[in-house]
């Protein structure tokens, strides 16, 4: 499960300079092709989405690639 939420981080909905969300579809196929328990995929989504977009908001204010 953590593997599919680290590389969810390259699937990505953008508008102009900022990132608006996670492309759930291509995160759920990402799981479904990592072997992830698609409900508990799409549960857990729920809560880390706003978590996650947050965070790479704030790396790409400052500048910080990681």
């Amino acid at each position: 499960m953590w593997d599919v939420l680290r590389a969810a981080g390259g699937q990505l909905r953008t508008m102009a300079t900022i990132v608006v969300g996670l492309d759930m579809g291509a995160v759920l196929a990402l799981g479904a092709a990592m072997g992830a328990n698609r409900r508990l995929l799409a549960e857990v989504l729920a809560e880390a989405e706003p978590i996650i977009v947050s965070k790479i908001n704030e790396r790409l204010r400052s500048g910080s690639d990681g």
